[in-house]
């Protein structure tokens, strides 16, 4: 049975089960009450908080309702799903005490008052299930088996994720599913049984998918961890790292076996990167500084340099180095000319 936090929960909300829940707490079904009635209930049992407020729910669903809100398991079933929610509320939301006796004193008082509306009322109430034993047990087992196939389609889809509500309604409903499957070998009487007997579909056992926040939590203790394998494996306890999620130690940060690959992967896409190019550069500096081979490279980048500088000067700075050329070349001719011309003999 759901409380409000299940109402908030997206994961909740896809079971019918918990639409069906939800509808019957917010439709104020207590706005069609008998409010005459409620009051003698009040006053009969005053000390339990919240007795008439429920009684004015149950009466105004008993005369007003709204069945096809209801996703039933069986055709033309939906009363079941207004007994449970009754017997879920008288069991566990009157804040006096939680026993029996008031159960029974209630229904005994409200099929009293209902004689006169039997014909009109929408549901009948279902006495065998005022124990509260075979209450649980009945009523777990109706949800599990109306909500199978949703849990199924999404526990077994590829990546699905689920919140801790959900993976702890799985076991728990599971395991109720089992419990009765084994007590109704020898007794088919039972309430939990008969209904067990009307399923004709088998409920293979299903697991919890991951949980959204990380790790997996039920009530019995058991945690499925995913984040903190790295933080395990150096000996802290799975039910430690349940309660500290997000707990860093000692300034370690602890990934993911998924995460430690993907960084490991990149980290040596880069260095592959990295060395070949410092390689390169430091054989540059070796040549540059160390031997003969780095004054040429000087030299040629200084060419290099001063021939980028002279292409701005144009047909000038060329037509001056012809000029240059052509006074070296008459000033060798003419020398090479007088040393050949010796004075005449005398």
């Amino acid at each position: 049975m759901p409380n409000n936090d299940h109402y908030n929960d997206d994961d909740m909300l896809s079971l019918p089960s918990i639409r069906n829940y939800r509808h019957i707490d917010t439709y104020k079904y207590n706005d069609f009450g008998n409010s005459g009635f409620c009051r003698t209930i009040k006053n009969a049992l005053n000390e339990y908080v919240g007795i008439e407020d429920l009684c004015m729910a149950v009466t105004g669903i008993l005369s007003d309702f709204n069945k096809s809100r209801i996703t039933p398991l069986f055709d033309d079933e939906e009363c079941r799903v207004f007994n449970y929610w009754m017997y879920y509320h008288l069991h566990n939301n009157l804040t006096q005490r939680n026993d029996s006796q008031i159960v029974h004193i209630f229904i005994l008082k409200l099929l009293q008052s209902r004689e006169d509306y039997i014909k009109d009322d929408k549901c009948k109430i279902d006495v065998t299930i005022n124990s509260k034993d075979y209450f649980i047990k009945t009523q777990m087992l109706h949800d599990y088996a109306l909500d199978y196939k949703t849990i199924k389609n999404k526990v077994e889809s590829t990546g699905a994720k689920c919140s801790k509500s959900y993976n702890d309604y799985i076991v728990k409903h599971s395991e109720n599913y089992n419990k009765v499957k084994e007590e109704c070998i020898t007794n088919k009487t039972l309430p939990y049984c008969v209904l067990f007997n009307k399923m004709t579909e088998h409920l293979s056992p299903l697991k919890p998918c991951m949980q959204k926040d990380s790790t997996l939590s039920t009530t019995y203790g058991e945690v499925m961890t995913h984040t903190f394998q790295g933080a395990l494996s150096e000996g802290r306890s799975a039910d430690e790292f349940g309660g500290r999620m997000g707990d860093v130690h000692s300034g370690e940060l602890h990934l993911p076996p998924t995460s430690q690959t993907h960084i490991t992967s990149n980290s040596s896409t880069i260095m592959s990167i990295v060395f070949p190019v410092l390689g390169i550069f430091s054989s540059f500096f070796i040549l540059h500084r160390f031997t003969p081979a780095g004054s040429l490279l000087n030299t040629y980048l200084l060419k290099k340099k001063k021939f980028i500088t002279d292409v701005d000067e144009g047909e000038t700075e060329e037509m001056l180095e012809n000029t240059y050329e052509y006074m070296d070349t008459n000033m060798e001719y003419d020398t090479h000319h007088i040393g050949y011309n010796g004075l005449p003999n005398v």
